[in-house]
């Protein structure tokens, strides 16, 4: 069955990290939430391929098989544009997960890197790859399942804008929005009535480039040759500031040059990544995170792993910086925010879809509550 109906859009956030959509009707109703790691792997067919996980789906277009999703022995994509084939499969999984056999007809809003917009011949490059060969007319395969759909309107907007962020809390100064992805680092800044005064991205500073630091750092300093790095869950060890078998190694007697534990060795090497590939990254562009009376609000899913490291480094100016705890879907609460205002001229009733999106944001466990893939078994309550 269609997790679609007549006038609903689609938001993908093709993230480097982690692949986030959510699906809107035209009144702001929030009709459901998915999510999946940002990875894809080409293979010559799916035999000995099966997976018990939602968030792995087998994708056949073109005649070619991939993997994509969760559970892949796979690198992220190092690319910093968003024009390639691995983030159009990406964005095809996503629409595909959502529409029945039949064609559909599908709007579709999705995101670029903010230094795409310096050159409009960019976002034309990006739309033509997502548009294919056939002008929107898209069929393919997915989990065995034939699919087909039509992408009526596309439209592609900046990553980190932040408009969800803007309308929960007043700001009498300008602001300035870091957004923490997987790849790159994308700075906005904003004047007191929310336009956009600067943008820029900083490429290579994401979470991706964050975990291939930790994995170099830790085979130059880690003395036992046996202990399999790649097997770290680097997410949850960067979260929770530890990583259990490494310390496990270390009560056998291997040792961490110049550090004492796993979680010395996190603190000391996030802080300075953060340090070198952000903040003193964004003072050789003239942005001064740590002077005081700057406002500064942090989003995107990296924000919300990186929070007790950002206070530590920010410390002298934590009075004036906050950190989004909807960093996770800022991006595409932002875009369906901006498509709203473009679908429809009353602001009243702009402002009211607007007030609707947040509301089912802020409520508990919304991720798990409106996530149409993991519970896909189920009826979609339509709220």
């Amino acid at each position: 069955m269609s997790k679609l109906s007549k006038g609903d859009f689609v938001v993908v956030d093709p993230g480097k990290h982690e692949v986030k959509g959510m699906v809107f009707s035209k009144t702001g109703t929030v009709k459901g939430v998915f999510s999946f790691p940002s990875k894809s792997k080409r293979v010559p067919s799916f035999n000995n391929h099966e997976s018990s996980s939602p968030k792995q789906f087998k994708l056949v277009t073109n005649n070619k098989f991939y993997l994509v999703g969760e559970g892949l022995q796979a690198e992220y994509n190092a690319e910093v544009t968003k024009t390639n084939e691995h983030h159009k499969l990406c964005v095809y999984t996503s629409v595909a997960a959502l529409v029945d056999n039949d064609e559909e007809v599908v709007n579709l809003v999705i995101g670029s890197p903010t230094n795409d917009f310096v050159a409009s011949e960019n976002i034309e490059r990006y739309k033509e790859l997502i548009m294919g060969k056939h002008d929107g007319e898209i069929s393919l395969e997915l989990n065995r399942n034939k699919k087909s759909f039509s992408i009526k309107n596309l439209e592609v907007y900046p990553e980190g804008m932040a408009v969800l962020p803007r309308t929960l809390k007043q700001h009498t100064s300008q602001i300035h929005v870091v957004d923490i992805g997987g790849q790159n680092v994308n700075y906005r800044k904003y004047d007191e009535k929310g336009n956009t005064l600067e943008y820029f991205s900083l490429d290579y500073a994401g979470m991706n480039r964050l975990e291939q630091h930790l994995k170099s750092e830790l085979r130059f300093v880690l003395t036992s040759q046996d202990f399999d790095i790649n097997s770290i869950d680097w997410d949850t060890a960067i979260s929770e500031r530890r990583i259990p078998k490494l310390d496990e190694v270390l009560e056998d007697g291997s040792t961490l040059s110049g550090f004492e534990d796993s979680e010395d060795f996190l603190q000391e090497s996030i802080k300075t990544f953060i340090q070198e590939h952000i903040i003193d990254a964004l003072v050789r562009k003239s942005v001064y995170l740590n002077q005081r009376g700057h406002a500064i609000l942090f989003t995107g899913g990296g924000s919300l792993r990186l929070e007790s490291y950002l206070k530590e480094v920010l410390a002298s100016n934590a009075e004036n910086f906050e950190i989004s705890q909807t960093a996770k879907w800022d991006n595409c609460i932002s875009y369906a925010i901006r498509y709203l205002t473009q679908l429809e001229k009353d602001k009243a009733v702009v402002t009211k879809a607007v007030v609707k999106i947040i509301k089912a944001v802020k409520e508990v466990d919304f991720e798990e509550n409106y996530n149409i893939i993991e519970n896909e078994e189920e009826e979609i309550s339509i709220r």
